[in-house]
């Protein structure tokens, strides 16, 4: 994904796996040239001793490191959360002779998936590797296992006669139906809405896509049928320039415009009020190597230095 740091209220969206939709690579993380490796640490930044200066805190508030292979696949990522930054769990992806996902590992599940004789990912099964039980030593949480394998579930896709997705559900042990997300295309094979079905059967949310001459994505509508509560994202280049949330009376609530770099990084968000008004700034400042790949990633709210990334990166060449 962008680098996006999202400002307004968010919608409800349920996460599902992303592998029916692509796999994570150097296009999905936006990185150039032959990464072999990237490693990522977040430092909130405080004043010196002398209260003059800003530096980087004692300790990374989140880290993670990718690794991926000669075909610039992600094949092993380590990652913390804020809350638990000295906590770290794992993935890593298997892949097949024909650059498919077949296996995805983490601390905690393993999912494999299966393709038809077409190439598309038609099942997803998830099936639980450990029994976790949550042990806290100090302000830090561990987990114990023990040895176990058991199914969690499963997501199911259907695809119409041009091999698109047009149904993505999921099941839980025992075939119980979960949640499913079914899909639209227009005559240009561009996908025009996507609506999520909960478990009672009810629509759930909407996505309405609207694209330019050239089937570009323009515009993207999120909608949430419990509170009606509206987000438009309106992109350019494929990067979203301005999000507008509205309430369930559909009356303005706020509105975010997003600035970019030469090199795609985004630079600036404002936030403006329901008059239009510029409430808050974020900027972000970055270092880049010779690859043009950032290294570093400072952030601002209201010219008020907050926090730094810093990336440190291998190349296979």
């Amino acid at each position: 994904m962008n680098n996006f740091y999202y400002v307004l209220p968010t919608l409800i969206f349920l996460c599902v796996s992303t592998i029916s939709f692509g796999q994570f690579d150097l296009e999905y993380y936006q990185l150039k040239g032959t990464v072999k490796e990237v490693k990522s640490k977040t430092y909130n930044l405080v004043l010196d001793k002398n209260q003059e200066n800003l530096q980087k805190a004692k300790s990374h508030k989140k880290l993670k490191n990718i690794s991926f292979n000669d075909q610039g696949l992600e094949i092993k990522a380590i990652y913390t959360t804020e809350r638990f930054p000295n906590s770290p769990h794992s993935r890593e992806y298997l892949y097949n002779i024909n650059r498919q996902l077949f296996k995805e590992i983490t601390d905690y599940d393993i999912t494999e998936m299966v393709y038809d004789e077409y190439g598309n990912l038609i099942k997803e099964i998830v099936n639980s590797t450990s029994e976790e039980e949550e042990v806290v030593f100090g302000d830090e949480i561990s987990s114990s296992t023990s040895n176990s394998s058991s199914e969690i579930y499963q997501y199911i896709n259907s695809y119409d006669d041009h091999n698109r997705l047009i149904q993505y559900s999921k099941y839980g042990p025992g075939e119980k139906f979960n949640n499913t997300f079914s899909y639209m295309y227009d005559e240009n094979g561009n996908q025009i809405r996507k609506e999520l079905i909960n478990t009672l059967g009810n629509p759930f949310a909407t996505w309405q896509y609207e694209y330019n001459e050239t089937n570009q994505l323009e515009k993207e509508t999120k909608k949430v049928k419990e509170n009606n509560q509206e987000i438009t994202f309106y992109y350019q280049n494929g990067k979203i320039k301005k999000e507008i949330l509205l309430s369930p009376y559909g009356e303005f609530i706020k509105a975010s415009i997003h600035s970019y770099n030469e090199l795609g990084y985004i630079i600036k968000t404002e936030i403006l009020d329901n008059a239009s008004n510029i409430t808050s700034t974020i900027t972000f400042q970055y270092k880049v190597d010779q690859q043009k790949n950032w290294i570093e990633q400072k952030k601002f709210i209201d010219n008020v230095a907050i926090e730094v990334t810093e990336r440190i990166f291998t190349y296979y060449n």
